[in-house]
């Protein structure tokens, strides 16, 4: 008499052609990291109301992005007055127009060796179009003295101070993006192969035991 084969055996087997079909199919949100900077200073300028244009991609598709966080850098003196500071992003060009969102979430730090303050934007970052020109700004009567560079470093934009747009300049600065999307998960074959491997050793056993048992 043939016995029947365990119920625990066939929840194991089961399982595993189970895990194998989810890890073929699955798919997980993997963030993008995308940077605008530049790190280059050789001057400091004491400016007011200063913005650093800037667009994340120039042949970008359009694709929604998000501004997770923008540092400046700064003479070291200024760097407590700055943290108090509010930073604004603006559509386009400039100290103005369409305000996208603002940051007083601010935190002292370093960037390049230089002194600098980073402003965090909230609910897991600001959106923004990667191919569109925006403007992070500074709108204060308070004189800040800026690390900057007086070569055009940073090609796909350029430092405002009030109505003034500075060509040839630009801050030290730099902007953290990731994507809004989610972004197909890579399978990874040896994985599978494990996985794939694991379920044959499985059925093997299940069929000796099935042959023995007599």
């Amino acid at each position: 008499m043939i016995k029947t084969i365990p119920n625990n055996f066939l929840k194991w087997g089961g399982v595993a052609a189970l895990l194998a079909s989810t890890l073929a199919i699955s798919s997980a949100t993997e963030a993008i990291n995308l940077t605008v900077s530049n790190t280059i200073s050789n001057n400091t300028a004491a400016f007011e109301n200063t913005g650093q244009s800037f667009v994340n991609d120039p042949s970008g598709n359009g694709t929604t992005i998000l501004l997770n966080d923008w540092t400046f850098a700064f003479f070291a003196g200024n760097i407590a007055t700055a943290a108090g500071e509010t930073l604004n992003i603006y559509e386009g060009t400039g100290n103005g127009g369409t305000l996208r969102g603002s940051s007083n979430t601010a935190t002292i730090t370093t960037l390049n060796g230089f002194s600098a303050v980073t402003w965090t934007f909230a609910n897991g970052g600001l959106s923004l179009i990667d191919r569109d020109t925006y403007t992070a700004n500074i709108n204060t009567a308070n004189t800040l003295n800026y690390e900057i560079a007086t070569i055009d470093v940073y090609l796909n934009g350029l430092l405002t101070s009030d109505a003034v747009q500075l060509t040839g300049f630009d801050t030290v600065f730099q902007g953290n993006f990731s994507s809004a999307t989610a972004v197909p998960f890579e399978f990874e074959p040896t994985g599978g192969l494990m996985v794939v491997g694991g379920v044959w050793l499985l059925r093997r056993h299940l069929k000796k035991k099935k042959e023995t048992k007599v």
